[in-house]
């Protein structure tokens, strides 16, 4: 049976903190999720969720109506979501602090792999098990101008927005596009900007191209801008992710555009090995379209000399 020990979070660092954790030490056979592949735990899987003590005063008369509650919150170790006051709460995004415990409790690297993959897995599962207005209500604040720019550069918050897009309506993931296309001037100018990962998740939905041509249109000009900034993109760390997605999903109307763009700038950046990715993608698309219709014309006019030949057959034996 998993040993549950409760401790403060004052008692492993300085200062005076208000949120509380429960490590729970379980046996390894009874946390598969936790084990990747050849990853080994010593002994036993340690699960860190922090836990905010205005939790439970929330949960103390539940009689009372009160406006709908914010399912994050703000801890000095990151932003925790609380999808059951009880139980389930999950450290989204991290600060140094909890680098410092794991450090502390001596994880090796793989073990802190395992830790947060095993943490995001559960809170994937815990989501799928939300009510949907519970769910629409999570969407609806994490794509909010309050806290999505917590989540803008933040390596774990950043899974939390890329799942979340998997399962938003059209019109729910639109306030993060707008976000997006607001701040499209500042996206490439650090190394970590994690949009690009957003815009491969927005390509992968099946309502892709209904966003494209949607009344609003601000996915299309968001796409359009990457097309006419396609170098820049696609020498990006993280927005190369972007491009590459629509040069293999958006209209033939993009993959036109960036490979313009690109070989443009072909004699700036040939020596970059994103930028030859990008262009090489570009060239496939642009080439396959191109092979078709060379087919289509080739077909077309086969067709029209096998008739025309009929035709003057014929007249030829009229004629007789």
């Amino acid at each position: 049976m998993a040993a549950v020990v409760p401790k403060r979070w004052a008692d492993q660092f300085d200062g005076d903190y208000t949120g509380s954790v429960t490590v729970i030490e379980a046996p390894l056979p009874s946390c598969p999720s936790l084990v990747s592949g050849p990853a080994l735990v010593p002994a036993c899987a340690v699960w860190v969720m922090v836990q905010q003590t205005q939790c439970g005063m929330m949960c103390s008369d539940m009689s009372q109506p009160h406006p709908t509650p914010s399912f994050f919150s703000v801890t000095p170790f990151g932003i925790v979501l609380t999808l059951d006051c009880h139980r389930s709460s999950f450290l989204v995004t991290e600060t140094k602090e909890v680098e410092r415990y794991l450090q502390q409790a001596q994880f090796s690297k793989d073990e802190k792999k395992v830790f947060r993959t095993g943490n995001f897995d559960a809170l994937k599962v815990a989501l799928e098990e939300c009510p949907r207005a519970s769910l629409d209500e999570i969407i609806k604040q994490a794509f909010s101008q309050e806290w999505l720019p917590r989540f803008w550069e933040d390596a774990s918050g950043n899974y939390l927005v890329q799942h979340l897009l998997s399962k938003a309506s059209a019109g729910q993931v639109e306030p993060l596009i707008c976000h997006l296309l607001a701040n499209l001037d500042v996206l490439l100018k650090k190394r970590n900007v994690f949009a690009g990962r957003y815009i491969e998740r927005l390509s992968e939905r099946s309502d892709f191209l209904d966003l494209l041509n949607g009344t609003g249109c601000s996915f299309r000009i968001l796409v359009e801008k990457i097309g006419m900034q396609a170098t820049k993109w696609a020498i990006h760390r993280d927005g190369n992710y972007a491009l590459g997605a629509l040069l293999e999903r958006a209209p033939m109307w993009f993959a036109f555009e960036a490979h313009h763009e690109l070989r443009f700038d072909e004699t700036n950046s040939d020596s970059h090995a994103l930028f030859r990715i990008a262009l090489e993608k570009a060239e496939r698309r642009v080439g396959m379209r191109r092979t078709c219709f060379a087919i289509s014309t080739k077909r077309t006019f086969l067709a029209f000399e096998s008739t025309r030949l009929r035709r003057t057959q014929s007249t030829s034996a009229l004629n007789m």
